[in-house]
């Protein structure tokens, strides 16, 4: 799930859920939001590494880790749909508002657009993985109206990843800990695997040398005989 993705990856989670309505405001604002959202900027913000320290020009600590990981329904009627916008408990822009002007009240043209942190429960575990609880929580949402274009949208998130260093800190931790708990875990099954191939390889080493010893005790044993027999043949001395 998205949600698994972007916590493995140490990721904020971008979610975005196009408005439902048929109007051509509604039409319109998916159209720039989704357009922002593919565009060139949005993917180098989304993937610039969240955390840097200052002089660090190496890839092999924290600029292993990017930004964000960008998620949006198949249908904005969908199931996952309707389950994203309860999940995370979210509405969309301007619902429930009274439109500029006079009259009644404005139906919400813009679509969702926020940022999340996935977090994990300390007690609750899911079930299906056997793994703590993922619990999204919202960040940021965007107020869509209208919904930013590419360079706005790309400003925005690189404002949330210097905003939220905090998050992203606490999910490296958490990948490196766990790695750390892999490697050690790899260690020991190998060092086990060692310890039981040398075992294995004594008690070969002694079953071989017993058998060494018995096959020289009989060939001693088969010579005092021969020996005795031949002795035994001898005609007596004179």
């Amino acid at each position: 799930s998205a949600l698994a993705t972007a916590r493995s990856h140490a990721r904020l989670l971008v979610v975005y859920i196009p408005n439902k309505s048929k109007s051509k405001a509604a039409k319109s604002s998916n159209g720039i939001a989704e357009t922002s959202l593919n565009s060139d900027e949005v993917a180098r913000a989304s993937n610039k590494p969240s955390r840097r320290k200052k002089g660090d020009t190496t890839s092999s600590t924290t600029n292993d880790f990017g930004s964000f990981v960008i998620w949006h329904p198949d249908s904005p009627t969908s199931s996952e749909a309707a389950a994203a916008v309860k999940r995370l408990r979210v509405k969309y822009p301007g619902k429930g508002r009274k439109s500029g002007g006079g009259g009644g009240g404005g139906a919400a043209a813009g679509p969702i657009l926020l940022v999340a942190y996935v977090a994990q429960h300390p007690t609750m575990v899911d079930s299906s993985t056997g793994r703590p609880r993922l619990v999204p929580k919202v960040l940021a949402q965007h107020h869509c109206n209208p919904p930013p274009d590419a360079k706005s949208m790309s400003l925005w998130l690189n404002t949330l990843r210097k905003r939220h260093a905090k998050q992203y800190a606490a999910m490296q931790h958490h990948i490196r800990e766990a790695r750390l708990y892999t490697e050690r875990v790899r260690g020991y099954a190998s060092s086990q695997m060692d310890d039981e191939n040398r075992q294995m390889k004594e008690r070969q080493a002694r079953a071989e040398a017993k058998a060494r010893e018995e096959e020289e005790a009989r060939r001693k044993e088969a010579m005092e005989q021969r020996r005795g027999g031949l002795v035994g043949s001898l005609p007596p001395e004179a």
